[in-house]
């Protein structure tokens, strides 16, 4: 069983094997999905002990794994997942320590790992990371408070090529052979039948069917699917044996819940959350846009000239100010329309993202959050619940890359 780092947190390491310790050493090796483990480490770490008495030296690795992950938000769906963009969500991590009690090494441990982009909180002390398989990327291993949405002009949910396809959920599995497989099932809350369940197993398939290729770790993005208007469906991961088909364990998700708008364009925004896994939240409601520039002003010099023997004169056109190096941001202010008060922890989760994307129907922006501070709202203070955050497009409105 591998232990999951959240590398957005300090994730120690100590060693101290021997009383007669003098220095200690750590070996990380860092690799991608679809790469050869490295033969040489990534990095070498080396301490000396304090003292004779003080013999232990510990190391956090979680800054240098956290250069290994940089997050893409696209083309990441389980069946291509030895693609870049999948592999660019998560890491593999092996960790070498050594003591010295003379002039040389002698190696005290070998463990591996798998590490994503996420975080731990204050109160649950130190960063041990997710000590057990499926990790499901989602805040708190699971918020059951998803919210999405496939629309389209006409107001009627439409299939997975709607304009809104490509929300998925995230977690890393580990897979140990043949005798086993999961089920990822949407069971419709209200007639408790499974609407959609889709098959990760060892077997090459179609999107409807996860091929795992070997043993090892897998990030797995399973689709959200289309369905009917205003339906809820519960979503489990289970456990099968293949001899028999019968579910050796079976793990609830979430809820996902379908919506469609009819007066306002949705926009869909996509971050990396707490788990380092690529979570949702729709805007359903009102968008305001907005630009602002800013630039240099300057005095401008007006050139005279002259004419007949004495006469001089300059062009009032010209003007005496101006402006250069201007450009432009673009902001959008989006509310979520009515969500339960539960929303409060997706809400959370977004704001201490440091990775966002948007979709506004015309195309994907990175953006960076406005809003740095925002009300947790309650059912009790304030009866329906909306939040309205406001975003930069992180870029210029005049390319000036160089």
């Amino acid at each position: 069983m591998v232990n999951n780092i959240y590398s957005r947190s300090p994730y120690l390491i100590r060693v101290g094997v021997t009383a007669s310790q003098t220095a200690s050493k750590l070996e990380l090796f860092l690799w991608k999905k679809g790469e050869v483990e490295p033969g040489t480490a990534s990095y070498t770490l080396t301490k000396k002990a304090a003292s004779t008495t003080q013999i232990d030296n510990v190391y956090d690795i979680a800054p240098f794994i956290r250069e290994s992950i940089t997050n893409s938000h696209f083309g990441i769906y389980a069946w291509d997942e030895n693609a870049v963009s999948v592999a660019d969500n998560w890491c593999n991590v092996r960790v070498k320590t050594y003591y010295a009690t003379a002039s040389s090494f002698t190696q005290s441990t070998n463990i591996t790992y798998t590490a994503t982009n996420g975080y731990t909180t204050y109160q649950t002390g130190m960063n041990g990371g997710q000590a057990f398989y499926p990790v499901f990327l989602m805040p708190n291993g699971g918020s059951n408070d998803w919210v999405t949405l496939l629309y389209n002009p006409n107001c009627s949910i439409v299939a997975d090529t709607s304009i809104f396809d490509g929300s998925f959920i995230s977690f890393l599995l580990e897979y140990n052979g043949t005798a086993s497989y999961y089920t990822c099932d949407y069971v419709n809350v209200a007639t408790g039948v499974t609407a959609w369940s889709y098959t990760i197993n060892s077997t090459l398939g179609t999107p409807e069917n996860f091929p795992l290729t070997a043993t090892g770790s897998y990030l797995i993005n399973v689709p959200l699917i289309e369905g009917t208007d205003s339906q809820s469906y519960n979503i489990y991961l289970r456990k099968k044996l293949y001899s028999n088909n019968s579910t050796l364990y079976s793990q609830y998700i979430g809820v996902y819940k379908l919506f469609t708008e009819c007066k306002y364009d949705p926009v869909r925004v996509s971050y990396v959350g707490q788990a380092g896994g690529i979570e949702f939240i729709t805007f359903f409601k009102a968008k305001e846009e907005n630009i602002s520039t800013k630039g240099t002003e300057y005095s401008r010099y007006n050139k005279f000239s002259y004419y007949g023997q004495s006469g001089v004169f300059y062009n009032t056109n010209d003007g005496q100010t101006n402006d250069f190096n201007v450009n432009g941001a673009r902001t959008l202010k989006l509310n979520t329309g009515w969500v339960d008060e539960n929303y409060k922890n997706k809400i959370q989760d977004l704001m201490l993202s440091e990775n966002v994307m948007l979709y506004d129907l015309i195309s994907n922006y990175r953006v960076q959050l406005k809003s740095k501070s925002i009300k947790l709202q309650s059912n009790l203070n304030d009866k329906n619940i909306n939040y309205t955050i406001e975003f930069e497009i992180a870029s210029n409105l005049i390319n000036n890359v160089i």
